[in-house]
């Protein structure tokens, strides 16, 4: 059991490596400080990360520097719904270049659950279509899709780090002594399932969807990823995270 009075408070980082459960305890890095945490741990939930790979189309277009050779615009909302304990959104964008080229197009569907004990999943499903010739996903450790942990859970994830899995927990005690998490999943339908996991020191973790090598994308054959986000209190058995 974590004490919240302990100064050395225990993590716990949790995985399905391989698809069999993995379980790591660490203790809380000496540079971590509770102050810069969020107040509201499930606020933080995840980003997509809309330039954390490199499409390549002819030359090479950098959709992740800040040198701003590559952006993801939103085109427009093609529909939403609010029905009750699920609602979703579906907007289209578009990833062009910096002379305002499109590259790919995308349609993302983004969905909330409301789950029981004020618990939810966020579903992230996107289809990438080429808008004339092929483009290429670049080799890279990062993905589509990251989550961004309160700096209270930071841990050394060696034993995590660039290893394929079902799905990733990250959990732990943040601030006024509760204690909450993630489960990052990977979609049994990915082309790459189970992803190798992007997982880092400072509460990151991402589902790299080209970390073993390039993905092309054609106009006659889009690309469909989807990702799960569960955002739940407790450490959470994996039997538990199985079910979800």
């Amino acid at each position: 059991m974590l004490d919240g009075m302990d100064k050395r408070q225990n993590k716990r980082l949790l995985a399905t490596e391989r698809g069999e459960p993995q379980r790591r305890r660490a203790e809380r890095r000496a540079n971590n400080r509770a102050a810069d945490s969020p107040a509201a741990y499930p606020e933080v939930l995840a980003r997509l990360q809309q330039r954390r790979f490199t499409p390549a189309y002819k030359a090479r277009v950098d959709f992740w520097s800040d040198r701003r050779l590559g952006t993801v615009r939103h085109k427009r909302i093609v529909k939403y719904e609010d029905q009750g304990e699920t609602s979703y959104l579906v907007a289209e964008n578009e990833w062009v270049d910096k002379d305002g080229k499109v590259l790919l197009s995308e349609t993302r569907k983004v969905s909330v659950v409301l789950l029981d004990g004020k618990e939810r999943m966020l579903i992230i499903d996107s289809t990438f279509t080429a808008a004339g010739k092929p483009v290429t996903l670049g080799k890279t450790p990062f993905g589509l899709l990251g989550a961004r942990m309160a700096k209270t859970l930071g841990v050394n994830e060696k034993e995590i780090l660039w290893k394929q899995a079902r799905w990733v927990d990250y959990s732990g005690p943040i601030e006024n002594g509760r204690t909450e998490g993630i489960t990052l999943f990977d979609h049994p339908g990915n082309p790459n399932h189970p992803s190798c996991f992007h997982v880092q020191n400072d509460g990151w973790m991402g589902a790299s969807l080209t970390y073993d090598g390039p993905r092309e994308i054609a106009a006659e054959k889009p690309l469909r990823v989807r990702y799960g986000l569960y955002v739940h209190s407790d450490l959470k058995a994996p039997a538990e995270i199985e079910k979800q």
